[in-house]
Formats: C-alpha cells, structure tokens, sequence
C-alpha cells in the first residue's frame, strides 16, 4: 500500500481505519519543529458507530492512531507505538467538528485543540 500526502509518501501496511483516518485530513504542514494536521471526522466515520449510541464521540485511542499514522507518513516507516504518557482529555471530540492536532516533534508532546481550545494533551514513546 502506499499512504500520498502533498510532499510525502509511505509505503506500508494500513487498514481501513487508517484510511478513513487520512481520508479526513484537510491541512497537513511539516516545519523542522511540528507538525499540524487539521481534520473532521463526519458523522459516518467508523469508529463513531457502537462508541455511545445516543450520543457519538471520537475513542481517544483513535486521536492517539492519528498522530502514530502522521509522523509515521513524516518518518517514513510505520510507528510503533511503545508508551502514552500524561494523558488528558479534557473534552470529547463529536463528529463533524473541526480539531488541529499539534505535534511538538523533538518532545513528541501532542496539542488536541478546536475553537474553544484544547481538547486533549498527551505525550507519546516510540
């Protein structure tokens, strides 16, 4: 498989999630320092169905596959995921709303965040 981005490209093994993931990017920019990654997962994302019938919200764990399949697509090589560490969620992400996801690559310290501000913070070991 190979997972195209504007300036990059990965070749690898990806599940359906992880394209229904990159299919919901709609800003993807690199500097030496972060990454930023804008994206909305509407309503008929996968993960939504089965994750509180009467009232969706987006599983952590799938911000968190996110940012391993970004700076995988940076990397070039697929991340393994070995810790997360300090993480907080401080509001749900619901569908069609629109979040940045910040990723300070030196610390691999992660910012959550949407209009009202931040969603979730968390640090990741690979």
């Amino acid at each position: 498989c190979i997972i195209d981005m504007p300036g990059y490209q990965l070749n690898c093994k990806k599940s359906k999630l992880d394209n229904a993931i990159l299919e919901n990017i709609s800003v993807f920019e690199d500097s030496e320092e972060q990454l930023l990654a804008k994206i909305r997962f509407d309503t008929d994302f996968a993960a939504f169905k089965g994750h509180f019938d009467e009232s969706h919200i987006l599983p952590g764990i799938i911000l968190i596959k996110t940012v391993a399949i970004l700076l995988g697509v940076v990397e070039n090589k697929l991340m393994d995921l070995s810790m997360v560490k300090q993480a907080k969620f401080a509001r749900a992400v619901l569908p069609d709303q629109d979040v940045q996801i910040i990723i300070n690559k030196k610390k691999q310290r992660v910012q959550v965040k949407d209009e009202l501000g931040i969603i979730s913070k968390f640090s990741l070991r690979f």
